[in-house]
């Protein structure tokens, strides 16, 4: 009888505690799948092998199969910044707020910022940790960085504006007397062409200092060059 209420016994305990295991892993997903970061777990050579709901919305891929069937050394835009992230793996173990750019499930790309460790399990490599979406961020920060830019142009554009025109004006006046007093018939068409040529530089030097859009001239990725034709004032939202 005493064997028999101890096995009742231990049956009873052993239910509870798979009850309170079954529950705490319920938890577990469900803080998982809720939590509004992408979370994910892959192997060191690239099997993607877990992803929460956010991970999918991130990367905007239709489902957890699709997301599941691509190596994830596919969605780094620049190869490099893979070879990064597993140098710092294998040098510390971890990688903590790297930013790089990805490629979506829609044939788009995302910036994001990684924090990650790796785990060994079962004689495997593997990365496991949270993704966020920082592509907001990023526009924030690249406005900012042309905002000062154009702070910078308007001052240039302003100081110039300042001292070339004092020297201009004297050479405009110059050319006017010279072309009405001294020019012969024939020498008055080059002092035309200069006087149209100092007007042009006025008009350049107005336009300087209106500029509030910037432009840089096609085909100089490597070292934009501002194109002042292109720059100018921001269009009219209302027109």
């Amino acid at each position: 009888m005493a064997l028999l209420l101890r096995s009742g016994w231990l049956l009873r305990e052993a239910e509870r505690q798979r009850a309170e295991a079954l529950a705490a892993e319920e938890r577990y997903r469900s803080l998982v799948d809720n939590v509004p970061v992408g979370i994910y777990r892959n192997s060191a050579g690239g099997r993607i092998v877990e992803v929460n709901p956010a991970l999918l919305e991130t990367l905007r891929f239709p489902s957890r199969e699709a997301l599941l069937a691509i190596n994830a050394a596919t969605l780094y835009v620049d190869p490099g910044d893979r070879e990064r992230v597993q140098r710092l793996m294998e040098a510390g173990g971890r990688v903590q707020d790297f930013a790089l750019e990805m490629r979506t499930g829609d044939g788009g790309t995302v910036w994001v910022r990684i924090n990650s460790r790796s785990v060994r399990e079962s004689d495997t490599d593997y990365y496991e940790g949270i993704l966020e979406d920082i592509t907001h961020q990023r526009r924030a920060e690249e406005a900012e960085r042309r905002a000062e830019s154009l702070r910078a142009v308007a001052k240039l554009a302003n100081a110039a504006a300042h001292e070339i025109n004092n020297p201009l004006a004297v050479i405009t006046g110059r050319l006017e007397l010279l072309r009405r007093h001294l020019a012969t018939p024939e020498q008055q068409a080059r002092f035309d062409q200069a006087l149209v040529a100092a007007k042009r530089i006025a008009e350049i030097i107005a336009h300087m200092g209106q500029i509030t859009r910037l432009e840089t001239q096609l085909g100089t990725e490597v070292s934009p060059m501002l194109d002042l034709r292109r720059s100018g004032t921001a269009p009219d939202p209302a027109s």
